[in-house]
């Protein structure tokens, strides 16, 4: 019995997810779903702003070495 409770259970909750999920597929290329997420087409962006930091380091680093190089020369 306890068994057969648990996987009543289960089953409710995977329809639901399934409901979901539907739902979810439903909105795939609408604004609600981006509005409701918070984001749009956020791994462009997110690719975008990784390649921006990674540049960024990139001059921090050659920055450094340069003043670097440079402080150990004389006036």
């Amino acid at each position: 019995m306890v068994l057969l409770s648990k996987v009543e259970k289960s089953s409710d909750e995977f329809m639901e997810i399934m409901q979901n999920l539907s739902n979810i597929q439903a909105l795939k290329d609408s604004r609600e779903l981006e509005n409701l997420i918070g984001i749009s087409h956020a791994s462009c962006v997110l690719k975008r702003e990784m390649q921006k930091t990674k540049d960024l380091m990139t001059k921090v680093k050659k920055q450094k070495l340069f003043e670097k190089k440079n402080s150990g020369l004389p006036n």
